[in-house]
């Protein structure tokens, strides 16, 4: 009884999402069997991509934006320190580092366990991970590249 309860909660926050994104006038590629939407934005620098997803057994609404490119194997260090940084001064979400395959993704969650959600909970999750992806994607390919310093990075938070 409880997994069926699970599941119709899980497909009621699917379905606020999507209502949510089609409101938007989102172009975004469904999955249903698994809960999740993929779609593309573009910023003011990068392109961005989302991954938007039902986590029914954590009964989580979950974000994830890849960023579009690899950080150099010199540079994988010093960016997990910057990384590590960033992630400290950040409100709400994070940056999650692969530092052997130097792939970063900006990650944020909402949890719907015993509540409805309502359609603001994923409009603000993908309004915030827009606003901070789009902030900090050029700021960590310049960093990456040796172009910005570590300070210029962070500064960009008070930008």
């Amino acid at each position: 009884m409880e997994e069926q309860i699970k599941q119709q909660r899980a497909e009621a926050v699917y379905k606020v999402l999507c209502e949510m994104l089609d409101r938007h006038e989102v172009h975004y590629e469904k999955c249903e069997e698994d809960l999740l939407v993929r779609f593309g934005m573009n910023g003011d620098d990068l392109p961005m991509q989302f991954l938007m997803l039902v986590d029914k057994e954590r009964s989580l609404l979950r974000l994830l934006s890849p960023l579009s490119f690899a950080v150099q194997e010199d540079k994988r260090l010093d960016t997990a320190l910057a990384i590590n940084a960033l992630n400290n001064r950040l409100p709400e979400g994070n940056f999650d580092y692969d530092i052997a395959s130097g792939r970063i993704c900006f990650r944020i969650a909402s949890c719907f366990e015993d509540c409805e959600i309502a359609s603001t909970v994923p409009e603000y999750l993908l309004f915030l991970a827009s606003v901070v992806v789009d902030k900090y994607n050029d700021k960590f390919l310049m960093f990456s590249k040796g172009a910005i310093s570590l300070e210029q990075l962070l500064s960009a938070e008070t930008e």
